[in-house]
């Protein structure tokens, strides 16, 4: 009993320390990881990638496509060719 007592206790102040934030369980992807992958797989399939393209597959906006594809390009996993508007895009690095 004293060592349930304990497990329950552990529990409880893992669960206040964490802030009642909901751990994901593995295997489990959240809608963000889900819209990269999509995006990447589409980029390995035409070897390019525009805003429009990433916006129409991630079902996203312009501005969350920028963001993420800027995320993809500063973790080293794509590099942007062009420089602004329609000319962008995307490959892999």
């Amino acid at each position: 009993m004293n060592g349930l007592l304990i497990i329950v206790g552990i529990g409880l102040l893992a669960w206040i320390w964490l802030g009642h934030r909901h751990v994901p369980e593995f295997g489990v992807h959240s809608e963000k990881e889900e819209r990269l992958a999509a995006g990447l797989m589409l980029l390995r399939k035409n070897k390019s990638l525009t805003n429009a393209q990433y916006r129409k597959v991630a079902k996203v906006s312009e501005a969350q496509a920028t963001r993420d594809l800027d995320l993809l390009e500063r973790a080293g996993v794509i590099v942007q060719q062009g420089k602004v508007g329609r000319f962008v895009k995307y490959v892999l690095r």
